[in-house]
């Protein structure tokens, strides 16, 4: 299920500085935890697209409509996002009153140009708790950008995505897209997990993993886009490294020839955890290779730092006429390109992660 709703009202400038932010690369340390990884402008130049992915762990609670979700529009706004893209907001859009309260919320947060796409999955619950979700939340000059019928998300809402027009006549489309864990977290209940599972077994496919079927079907939704002249961002909370051959990512990413702009930019930064009790990187955002030379700042944040999650957020800048009026470095793009591998082609692969 998912739900949609753009606000228009007039844009307000923002003169906040961020002097309290630490945007350098650091040392691995004992504790990683406070530590920026990457790169990240206070003050967010001209010229600028700016993208946030991150898993929010939740908004149900008493206070998620009245102060949590007006916290997550306050920053973006301070922060200066265009775009971002929110994985796990746990809320059940099917229960009473929730889409209403919502869009209220959102609505009454801000007064500038706002476009949200929120989705969840399809079981029906007694609560306005549901786990899972994704969402996007376009704000300011990008909403004038967004594609008529630009926007959706996958039918058990482990993906929302919003098409962009660009000048020359293509289009860009980022997807926030969410994979559950291996197994899940409790072995009954109604777990994201849970509810993907049930789904395809009500679809006649009893033999897939949730795991499975998603990166099929996302390669799917991809290549569709792709056969259509558009470039992909794909960002979110993938539960998986691209560092091991069996990697579902890594088949992905191969699949629609996606490229990893953080391993492009830092190829060189020492392992750390984008969850905090795990020890791997598994938080992304791959794309179109094409879309890599318009990329101006890439960074990891420290845990706790825009919302209460034990996820790092992922912020990137992207320089706006180089996104959206096709100004490409073509050499660049050419060295990048895995439209040939194969996923049981082991040294084409091995060349393949060696370059990243």
């Amino acid at each position: 299920m998912s739900l949609t709703d753009t606000s228009d009202s007039t844009d307000s400038n923002n003169d906040i500085l961020f002097s309290n932010l630490n945007t350098d690369n650091h040392n691995p340390s004992s504790s990683q935890d406070d530590l920026w990884f990457g790169s990240f402008q206070n003050n967010k130049p001209s010229n600028t697209f700016r993208i946030l992915f991150h898993n929010i762990n939740g908004l149900q609670g008493r206070h998620a409509f009245d102060e949590t979700i007006p916290s997550i529009i306050n920053d973006q706004q301070i922060l200066e996002i265009d775009h971002q893209g929110i994985t796990e907001h746990c809320l059940n859009l099917r229960f009473r009153s929730t889409a209403y309260k919502l869009q209220n919320s959102i609505k009454t947060s801000t007064e500038r140009k706002t476009h949200h796409q929120f989705s969840c999955g399809n079981l029906t619950t007694s609560s306005e708790y549901l786990p899972g979700g994704t969402a996007s939340i376009t704000m300011g000059n990008a909403v004038g950008r967004i594609s008529p019928q630009g926007k959706g998300s996958d039918r058990m809402g482990r993906w929302t995505y919003t098409t962009f027009n660009r000048t020359d006549n293509t289009k860009l489309t980022i997807i926030t897209a969410y994979q559950v864990n291996r197994t899940p977290t409790n072995q009954i209940g109604i777990t994201a997990w849970h509810q993907q599972r049930l789904q395809l077994d009500q679809e006649g496919k009893t033999s897939i993993h949730p795991r499975k079927a998603f990166i099929d079907d996302l390669i799917k939704f991809i290549t569709e886009k792709q056969q259509s002249g558009h470039s992909i961002i794909v960002g979110g909370d993938f539960n998986e490294t691209i560092d091991k051959q069996s990697s579902g990512i890594l088949r992905l990413i191969t699949a629609t020839n996606l490229i990893d702009p953080w391993s492009h930019r830092f190829p060189h930064t020492p392992s750390f955890n984008t969850y905090s009790r795990g020890s791997d990187r598994i938080d992304h955002v791959f794309c179109t290779p094409s879309l890599i030379s318009s990329i101006q700042s890439i960074g990891y944040a420290p845990f706790r730092w825009i919302t209460n999650s034990d996820h790092r957020a992922l912020l990137i800048d992207f320089n706006i006429n180089m996104l959206f009026h096709g100004k490409h470095n073509s050499t660049t793009d050419d060295k990048l390109k895995t439209r040939h591998l194969k996923t049981n082609d082991k040294k084409a692969l091995t060349t393949f992660i060696n370059q990243l």
